[in-house]
């Protein structure tokens, strides 16, 4: 059995030098969760990925998870949709990964920025390795659900409230999730006074959350239903027609230019 530090110096043998010889992206820089990444090698990676995985080289993925100790991260395939049988979940060596720029950055040749992470940011929740013990002891009803980010808390936990619920959650919408558990979002707020000309309200229908249009400071959707303002401290998310479960009522009102209710 290796000791800590023989597990430490093992480690820092398989990650690739600064400037690597024949490095795609040049000087390498360790991987970020949120990163969008191209695959360009199967460098570093075991016999049996090497071998069977090859396929995954020239595919485009997002970092979803970095664990501190270790030179696999685990990345998500961009690719829609994934040829029968293959999965779209891989533990890869961070050395084959290339980082792509964020949109706008191609030509300044900076680093792709990222702001903290902060209230009204959607969050989607891919595993439950840092969370808290309840969290993991629902974590099969938890994984794979979206939710919004209500605030921060202490040592890296977030508040966030679920999208949906089950009888299994115990009808518990609000949790609180380590950030490493987390693939978060960026939702900006409105550029302009007419891109935020509605926030969204959420009304109850056979048990199912419909979004609604609602104008500013009024209770009642644009379609004239009754509605609890979604509101994270003094800031409403903006109204999309392409959100989930919207009330097609509103997208038609704003579509054909009314902005009253009937």
């Amino acid at each position: 059995m290796l000791t800590g530090r023989e597990t430490a110096d093992h480690i820092a043998a398989d990650m690739p030098s600064p400037r690597s010889e024949g490095s795609p992206s040049g000087p390498w820089r360790p991987v970020k969760v949120g990163d969008l990444v191209e695959v360009v090698s199967m460098e570093g990676n075991p016999d049996l990925i090497r071998k069977r995985a090859s396929w995954l080289v020239g595919r485009t993925a997002r970092v979803v998870f970095t664990p501190a100790r270790s030179p696999l991260v685990d990345v998500e395939l961009q690719e829609h949709p994934l040829a029968k049988g293959r999965r779209r979940l891989w533990k890869l060596h961070a050395a084959g990964l290339k980082v792509l720029p964020a949109p706008g950055e191609e030509q300044s040749g900076r680093s792709p920025q990222r702001r903290p992470v902060r209230a009204g940011d959607r969050a989607a929740i891919i595993q439950l390795l840092h969370s808290h013990s309840r969290a993991r002891a629902h974590g099969q009803w938890l994984i794979g659900q979206w939710g919004t980010i209500l605030r921060r808390l202490r040592y890296g936990y977030v508040l966030v409230e679920l999208d949906e619920t089950s009888k299994y959650l115990g009808g518990a919408r609000r949790w609180h999730l380590h950030l490493g558990d987390l693939l978060v979002e960026a939702v900006e707020p409105p550029a302009d006074e007419q891109d935020g000309l509605y926030g969204v309200g959420l009304s109850l229908s056979d048990r199912e959350i419909v979004r609604h249009a609602l104008p500013p400071q009024q209770t009642a959707g644009l379609c004239g239903a009754r509605v609890r303002p979604m509101r994270i401290d003094e800031w409403s998310p903006p109204f999309l027609p392409t959100l989930d479960n919207v009330c097609p009522v509103c997208v038609d009102l704003i579509r054909n230019g009314r902005t009253g209710g009937w």
